[in-house]
C-alpha cells in the first residue's frame, strides 16, 4: 500500500450502468477507436467505480470506462470531464481473470480500509489499467486508487 496524493485529469469517459463486461469491452472499443482516429500516444486507460461492489448490486453499479490523455482532443463527441485529484491508497493488482478486480476491490473496502486508520470519501475509486484485460490483454496489471481521509 502506498498513500499518494493525485492531481486533477481530464478525461474522455463513456458511462454505463451494471458492472456487465460484454458492455465495458464495447465502451473500451469505442476509446481505443477514439485513441486511433485521434493518433494519440500518451495516455492513461482508467476505469472508474462508483460504488462498491460488496454493497451496491452489480447491476446497480455505475462504471466509467475513461481515457486520460496527455494533450487535450480537440474534435470528439465522446464527453470529457475532471477526474478530481485528492489523497489514495494505492494497491497493485495482477492477475490472469477480469473478475479479480471486482474481488480486490471488495478485499480493500471490507478487509484493508477498517484496520488503516483511514476512512473512505465520497470520491470514486479508480483503477489506471496498465494492460486493459477488457481489451487484448489476457493479464491483469493495474493500480488501484481507493479515496481515503485521516479518521
Amino acid at each position: 500500500v502506498k498513500i499518494v496524493k493525485t492531481k486533477d485529469r481530464k478525461i474522455y469517459y463513456l458511462r454505463q450502468k451494471g458492472y456487465i463486461l460484454e458492455e465495458a469491452k464495447q465502451k473500451w472499443l469505442q476509446l481505443q477507436a477514439l485513441v486511433y482516429s485521434a493518433d494519440l500516444k500518451n495516455y492513461e486507460e482508467i476505469g472508474i467505480y462508483h460504488d462498491n461492489p460488496a454493497i451496491t448490486p452489480h447491476e446497480q453499479c455505475f462504471y466509467i470506462a475513461a481515457i486520460s490523455p496527455e494533450n487535450e482532443i480537440i474534435t470528439t463527441n465522446i464527453p470529457s470531464n475532471i477526474l478530481e485529484g485528492g489523497l489514495y491508497a494505492t494497491f497493485e493488482i495482477f492477475g490472469g481473470e477480469t473478475h479479480e478486480v471486482a474481488w480486490f476491490i471488495k478485499w480493500a473496502y471490507h478487509n484493508w480500509l477498517p484496520h488503516s486508520g483511514f476512512e473512505t470519501t465520497t470520491d470514486p475509486s479508480y483503477v489506471i489499467m496498465h494492460k486493459n484485460h477488457f481489451l487484448d490483454e489476457k493479464e491483469i496489471h493495474s493500480t488501484f486508487y481507493l479515496p481515503i481521509r485521516s479518521i
